[in-house]
């Protein structure tokens, strides 16, 4: 993650979160929208096919899902080809409500019935300091033997986004809420098809 002197003074950095990944208990294959860079998902489980808008991401992610260049707005796969899905960090890229609600249409479509979406992101707090165009999270993820220090950096968007944004633009595209939790600057949601 680039750090505020790389930046200059174009970024705001949130304090570091800290995330524990515990094993998914979801049926598998898993369709993990967005896995490029660390392929949290992947290191999680080996039944997962992994997308990624930007190929370099794919080829930065460890060795062990299938990785395919897919765009989530525009997903190549037959209506109920699976029965979870993730998005790790990759809500908060997505550059509109537009976007967002291609995306949880597109995955609702492919999952079936009962299916699940697992989304952990980030909670970005409205702009702080107008001189600020970016705003970077740091994160310390644990996930079985492995810790991951790493960051993610957006232009700061227009309004506020986080849990309640999100569940809202889920909503919209049919899905239910099953759990949900939003602490400091992270959040999850585990999502449901009916």
């Amino acid at each position: 993650m680039a750090t505020e002197g790389d930046l200059g003074d174009r970024v705001q950095v949130l304090a570091t979160q800290e995330l524990v990944m515990a094993p998914l208990q979801v049926p598998g294959p898993i369709l993990d929208v967005g896995g490029g860079g660390e392929g949290v998902i992947g290191l999680l489980r080996e039944d997962v096919l992994a997308i990624d808008l930007h190929k370099e991401e794919l080829e930065e992610a460890p060795f062990g899902p299938v990785k395919m260049v897919m765009d989530g707005r525009d997903l190549g796969f037959v209506d109920g080809a699976f029965q979870a899905a993730t998005a790790f960090f990759t809500l908060m890229y997505m550059a509109d409500r537009v976007d967002c609600r291609r995306v949880f249409g597109e995955i609702f479509r492919v999952l079936g019935p009962g299916g699940r979406l697992l989304v952990w992101d980030a909670a970005i707090p409205p702009q702080q300091a107008t001189d600020k165009e970016i705003v970077a999270l740091g994160l310390e993820i644990a996930l079985r033997d492995v810790k991951i220090s790493t960051g993610y950096g957006v232009l700061w968007p227009d309004e506020k986004r986080g849990r309640d944004y999100y569940m809202s633009l889920a909503r919209e595209a049919g899905f239910t809420v099953r759990e949900h939790w939003e602490k400091e600057h992270l959040f999850f949601m585990e999502l449901c098809r009916s």
